[in-house]
């Protein structure tokens, strides 16, 4: 039997945080609008700000996945997050996930669904302004594509948005 999900208040409040934009943005702009990264990246880019400060003013990893989350339960779509980018966990908390075959740079998202000759989608998702690969990720990136997934890595939740839209050749709608 499976144990219900109980969401932690964190969670709901970052949640209903994300879908009041979410639905602000969709009043505001269009489907166009949202996926373009460029507009995204000029939103964060603002005049005399310092680099610290422009990646300060885009939102998170954290967040854009949260959005992509909501996105893809919306679309009924089978996904599977990986747990691999835990931060605040103790050293026996990372040692047992280690044993339990944790491995870096795997990828953050995976849709197990075969399209396009490829096995299934598995996306790594950055900030639409800064965050670079690592190089276990550019290991784990190298390995998928050779064994026949596909592999891409998403800047902000428009960009995977997208990404996901192509490999199922649907539209965005929302």
């Amino acid at each position: 039997m499976e144990r219900p999900f109980r969401p932690s208040r964190l969670w709901t409040n970052s949640y209903k945080a994300l879908c009041k934009r979410s639905t602000q943005d969709q009043s505001n702009e269009s489907d166009n609008e949202k996926l373009n990264i460029g507009d995204q990246l000029s939103k964060c880019v603002k005049k005399n700000f310092t680099k610290k400060k422009i990646i300060k003013e885009c939102p998170s990893e954290h967040e854009e996945q949260i959005k992509l989350i909501v996105w893809l339960k919306r679309k009924n779509l089978i996904h599977h997050h990986s747990l691999n980018g835990m931060m605040a966990v103790s050293y026996a908390e990372g040692a047992k996930h280690k044993r339990l075959g944790t491995s870096s740079g795997f990828p953050d998202l995976i849709l197990p669904y075969a399209r396009k000759s490829a096995h299934g989608l598995f996306i790594e998702l950055k900030r639409v302004y800064g965050g670079k690969l690592s190089e276990s990720q550019l290991f784990w990136r190298d390995f998928l594509l050779k064994e026949g997934y596909a592999w891409f890595e998403a800047k902000g939740c428009g960009h995977a948005k997208q990404i996901i839209c192509e490999y199922f050749d649907i539209g965005v709608g929302d």
